[in-house]
């Protein structure tokens, strides 16, 4: 049996100005959802934030669209570290490490 790696991943979110707003990364493992009952309220998340022209079904663990081809996973990533940068008058940055 072969073992699962949970792969190591970077997720970038921010602002694209320059001298407002914050940038954020967190680091962390990956791992994918299985839980049905999450995967449920996903996908109806994903239903409310695009107008339900993003139709997703929860089936064997996992998630099917409704789109050929497509085969979406959901991750739930466990962060160990986190930067915040604040951009502005003045400039800021923090760490996190968990």
């Amino acid at each position: 049996m072969r073992s699962q790696v949970n792969p190591h991943v970077l997720m970038l979110a921010g602002d694209t100005a320059w001298d407002s707003g914050l940038d954020l990364a967190v680091a962390g493992t990956a791992a994918p959802v299985t839980d049905d009952a999450l995967l449920h309220r996903l996908a109806e998340l994903y239903r409310e934030r695009w107008d339900g022209r993003w139709q997703l079904d929860v089936r064997d663990g996992g998630l099917a669209a409704h789109v050929p081809g497509a085969s979406p996973v959901m991750f739930e990533v466990t962060p160990d570290r986190a930067y915040g940068h604040d951009k502005g008058d003045p400039f800021g940055q923090t760490n996190y490490r968990y």
